[in-house]
């Protein structure tokens, strides 16, 4: 079972998904749920510049507002789910 699908819903957010879940006792991995949020910050980072490349950094930033994993195990995680997230690294 994957709740965080329901985002696709139009009108149904991150909160409201959120509230079902805890609502209906779904027990969701730390992956499931990381998932889920990148996957709703990235399509609201998408809707809002019109396109799909993101700093990172920005991404991090939003993932904290509605969840409070380390950013280091954030990092990890990312790492993990490389078929899902591309994550190119800039050298200054």
């Amino acid at each position: 079972m994957e709740p965080y699908k329901l985002l696709t819903i139009p009108y149904l957010n991150l909160v409201h998904v959120d509230h079902i879940i805890k609502k209906l006792n779904i027990n969701i991995s730390t992956q499931q749920k990381i998932i889920g949020i990148m996957f709703y910050i990235l399509n609201n980072l998408e809707l809002r510049g019109g396109h799909t490349c993101f700093e990172l950094k920005k991404a991090k930033e939003e993932f904290q507002k509605y969840d409070d994993l380390k950013e280091n195990e954030l990092d990890t995680m990312l790492r993990q789910l490389d078929n899902l997230f591309i994550l190119k690294i800039k050298i200054k």
